[in-house]
């Protein structure tokens, strides 16, 4: 019912109501209304990363790279569906 989408390179989330929102234009990371799912999404992703990966968590809470920032933009094609570069 729910999509997480995170950028280790600045720790940004975002998160989409794919039943109300299938086209993904309306980031609900940040809604209180929508916390509960964003951390069981989060709490999921956590349990899959491996390897070097596991650099970008903390006591089970995702910190990605520090020093780093980025804000993804409302591009609907391919060129920004990989973070920072």
């Amino acid at each position: 019912h729910h999509k997480l989408i995170w950028y280790p390179f600045g720790n940004c989330v975002q998160l989409f109501d794919l039943e109300k929102d299938p086209r993904e234009m309306n980031d609900l990371a940040g809604d209180p209304a929508h916390s509960t799912a964003r951390a069981e999404l989060e709490k999921i992703l956590v349990s899959q990363l491996y390897g070097n990966d596991l650099a970008w968590v903390k006591d089970g809470k995702l910190v990605g790279t520090p020093g780093r920032t980025y804000s993804p933009q409302p591009v609907r094609g391919l060129a920004n569906q990989r973070g920072w570069r």
